[in-house]
């Protein structure tokens, strides 16, 4: 059910006015209310029957014929309209809480869906969610088991994040605004996720107050924060508070309001002293939990978390015991088979390796900015010149010389080109497939432009437009090149005036600006780029270092080739040409010497140092992707699984609407030992693109360790179905039944592969995990065949080890 939530106002003197009489109520009369069951409410709304009622609003269960769901319908109920003044004042209180409630988006909070009026009366809709509020859950259970309060302190902690992070504080955070929904796979009625009701919806309001300024209080007297209660002007740490005592009452029961007469006592005896920490009232409590509790409970504000997203930090170290779990390090399968065959292992080591283009990332605390973030797509220069040699060269100056402003993020091209490929293939980024790149991956800005010949110079023009069909142009700047070899000074100095247009007040720095040589340099790492986009990394080496051979100081140019060989596996040339980037890191811009020395040492094992690099990075540079991506990569090369997992799903927030960032959330979260967010993560990435490989083995390794075999089987099969990915599922297949003890189908799933179109590595995968099928199956002579086989295969170091092991457990003591 959904409840209606009690907000008393205490006023500066506190005189007390509640929506809900603080006396107990007789059960809920349908007469109570201004709809009737069976009402029909326009025509979309069916009213089903009523759920709760309060002294300004009454809540409602409807059917919305329109969706075909039930959802809640919460109305300002006439008797609260009396006086015109105040139902003026109501009126708008009531639209401006819902502007503010509707800026918040995430699955912990209830969203408000619409605002309307039928007959003069004004009404919200929300989902109906299906379970209890914490109060009922409270009132029939007392203290709740430690696992369950630390789930539903880390689900409450991260919706209240999102809201503070939108600048939205709820000031009546209590139990009765929590609802606990039903899960669909368990009886009981609140076992599942929790979610934060009524962000300042329903509040009375004062007459002639038209906002809650500093002198009046709003809020619930048994979880108020002392700044609240003295009329102080509160922020998210006062949410904080209340949030304290909620979770202080699910470790107690609520035994802190019953050993006081009523909840004005209890608030002044709060305002007096801190309350007694839980773990001296309950042994059981961890002292780790403990602190958390009694930092949001400290009566001087300034003590507790600076930012909600510091207390989503500290509840995700927590275990389901309450022990920190920054010192795991081992992904843990709960209830599940403690199995993880060399198939796994296999898969789960060619996730974690290689790719800095795989992982995305959130840090755990924002870092404050002038500006707010700003993405922006460069799509194609139209070259109006007739000369070749311009090519590509306006948008890598121009996304250089942008990037200069810390909140400014240029979209990275390779995958800019990727993405219009993936609307229309073989397309262009001209201006309409760049909007329609922007509208999808969720980007503020696009900038196109063109460069013509203008008497012995050159003439450029930059426009800035809005995302999506109908973009509007934001701005139009436009300079001369007097000469060739001018054209990237005035590229940069246009990049300057975007800088400005977008708000920067700091002057570029004189290493903002593109630099090379010569314009040849430039457009032969410009087609390194694009091959690159388009997958073909041995080709886009070659115009790398034609680049750098054009212009043997082009660090760049050095960098690019690294990251393409290291990507096809070429450790020694990737060595070679980082050292030569490093070289020139002087001539590089801040952003390209944080990134080029932190890929340096993500490259050469050396994780702690790219951990500082990359920092340093996003602590100057905030939205840069490619930077939180690495981090969150340092991060997981630590196995610093919870701090990759809260870097990823920052990044992820940021491009909702790609699919690899939304699948790099998945996969830390997995490695974390948060399989079910795991699995969320990579049906996400497959709503988006079900082509994509990484979503589907995210879905299948996450649901393997819940146990769910028939859904990891699922995943697998589909994953089968994408070229190159065959023997990537028959492993995993083979995994599954093996887990399931059931050896023929997991031959059955390898077998095939033996004869299959595979890589060297791939092909010994197969070999020595049918090894360990045969060992299983009692037949030990062919796992030595089998393992022997892959030696001859591929001599890697999973390869060696395997076969030995194979070897020892046959009983040959060398596998040849």
């Amino acid at each position: 059910m959904v409840a209606l939530a009690a907000t008393p106002t205490l006023s500066a003197t506190a005189a007390i006015t509640s929506l809900d009489s603080p006396a107990p109520r007789p059960p809920v009369s349908p007469g109570d209310g201004p709809f009737q069951a069976g009402q029909h409410i326009g025509p979309r709304y069916t009213i089903l029957t009523l759920l709760g009622i309060g002294g300004m609003g009454a809540v409602y269960q409807a059917f919305d014929h329109e969706l075909g769901v039930a959802v809640a319908i919460k109305v300002i109920r006439p008797s609260a309209q009396a006086d015109a003044t105040a139902a003026k004042e109501l009126e708008q209180r009531f639209k401006r809480e819902l502007v503010l409630a509707r800026q918040v988006t995430h699955k912990y909070v209830v969203r408000i869906h619409d605002l309307g009026e039928i007959n003069g009366i004004k009404y919200l809709t929300m989902p109906f969610v299906e379970g209890q509020t914490l109060a009922q859950l409270l009132d029939t259970s007392g203290p709740l088991p430690l696992a369950q309060v630390i789930r539903i302190s880390q689900q409450v902690a991260q919706g209240l994040a999102a809201a503070h992070d939108k600048g939205v504080v709820h000031r009546d955070l209590k139990p009765a605004n929590i609802m606990i929904a039903k899960a669909s796979d368990d009886p009981a009625p609140a076992s599942g996720d929790a979610m934060i009701m009524d962000f300042g919806i329903a509040r009375s309001v004062q007459h002639g107050a038209t906002q809650t300024a500093e002198g009046s209080v709003l809020g619930t007297l048994a979880y108020m924060a002392p700044e609240q209660a003295q009329g102080l002007k509160v922020d998210q740490r006062a949410d904080q508070y209340a949030f304290g005592l909620i979770i202080y009452d699910l470790l107690l029961g609520g035994t802190r309001l019953a050993t006081h007469d009523n909840p004005m006592t209890e608030l002044l005896a709060r305002m007096a002293a801190t309350p007694p920490a839980p773990r001296t009232i309950n042994a059981s409590v961890p002292e780790s939990f403990d602190r958390i509790v009694m930092r949001l409970l400290d009566p001087d504000r300034a003590n507790r978390y600076e930012s909600t997203q510091d207390l989503v930090a500290a509840l995700a170290q927590l275990a389901p015991d309450g022990s920190h779990r920054s010192d795991i390090h081992e992904v843990i399968v709960h209830d599940a088979p403690a199995r993880l065959t060399l198939a796994v292992a296999a898969l789960l080591i060619v996730l974690l390796s290689g790719a800095a283009g795989w992982f995305l990332s959130r840090q755990s605390a924002p870092v404050s900015v002038a500006h707010e973030p700003i993405s922006v797509l460069i799509g194609d220069f139209e070259n109006q010149t007739g000369d070749p040699v311009f090519d590509g060269v306006v948008e890598q100056a121009l996304s250089l010389g942008i990037e200069g402003a810390s909140f400014i993020n240029s979209f990275p091209r390779r995958e800019a080109l990727r993405a219009a490929a993936a609307i229309k293939p073989g397309s262009r980024l001209d201006e309409e497939t760049a909007r329609l790149v922007a509208f999808r991956e969720n980007l503020g800005l696009v900038i196109v432009g063109a460069i013509a010949s203008r008497g012995s110079g050159y003439h450029i023009t930059i426009k800035g437009v809005g995302p999506g069909t109908d973009g509007d142009v934001k701005y139009t700047l436009e300079d001369d090149a007097a000469t060739k070899a001018a054209v990237l000074q005035t590229v940069g100095a246009l990049a300057g005036q975007v800088r400005a247009a977008l708000g920067d007040t700091v002057a570029p720095a004189a290493n903002d600006a593109f630099t090379a040589a010569n314009l040849e340099a430039v457009r032969a790492y410009a087609r390194g780029q694009e091959l690159f986009a388009s997958g073909r990394l041995a080709d886009a080496i070659p115009a790398y270092l034609e680049a750098t051979t054009l212009d043997p100081a082009f660090g760049r140019g050095y960098s690019s080739a690294a990251t393409a060989a290291n990507n096809l596996g070429d450790r020694d040339r990737a060595d070679e040409y980082y050292k030569k980037a490093l070289e020139q890191i002087d001539r590089m811009t801040d952003r390209e010497k944080y990134r080029t020395r932190g890929q340096y040492y993500l490259f050469s094992r050396n994780p702690a140092k790219a951990i500082e690099e990359f920092t340093a990075l996003v602590g100057k540079y905030p939205s840069d992707a490619a930077g939180l991506s690495n981090l969150a990569n340092a991060h997981s090369q630590l196995r610093q699984f919870d701090q990759a997992m809260a870097i990823g799903s920052r990044v992820a927030a940021m491009y909702p609407a790609n699919p690899l960032r939304q699948n790099n959330a998945a996969l830390y979260a997995m490695y974390a030992g948060r399989f079910e967010d795991a699995v969320t993560g990579g049906k996400r990435a497959v709503a988006l693109n079900k082509s994509y490989p990484l979503a589907w083995v995210s879905q299948a390794l996450a649901s393997q360790a819940l146990a769910r075999y028939d859904e990891a089987t699922a995943a697998y099969t589909q994953l089968a179905a994408i070229p190159g990915w065959q023997a990537r599922a028959a492993l995993g297949l083979a995994d599954l039944a093996m887990l399931r003890g059931r050896t023929a189908e997991a031959a059955a799933a390898l077998e095939p592969m033996l004869a299959a179109k595979l890589a060297p590595q791939q092909l010994a995968r197969v070999r020595t995990t049918l090894a360990d099928v045969r060992l299983t199956q009692g037949r030990p002579a062919d796992a030595v065949v089998l393992a022997e086989r892959a030696l001859a295969t591929s001599a890697d170091p999973i390869t060696r080890h395997a076969a030995g092991l194979f070897g020892a457990t046959a009983g040959h003591a060398r596998i040849r």
